[in-house]
């Protein structure tokens, strides 16, 4: 048996939600905003609806899935 078969794994699941601003974060936004310090980072990135799906977009070009 593969050695990754048999390795414990700690998987995180967040339930799918609507979105006021976009259609789907697909959990990008939860990783930003947990590197984020200060609440005035985390403000910046809900400034409306463009600031938010510009910010995902540029995240999504450097954050890889796992």
């Amino acid at each position: 048996m593969s050695r990754r078969l048999s390795e414990s794994y700690v998987v995180s699941v967040c339930p799918m939600k609507t979105h006021n601003n976009v259609v789907v974060t697909l959990g990008l936004e939860n990783i930003l905003v947990g590197t984020l310090s200060g609440v005035e980072q985390k403000r910046k990135i809900h400034k409306g609806s463009k600031a938010v799906n510009l910010t995902l977009a540029k995240m999504a070009q450097h954050v890889a899935p796992t």
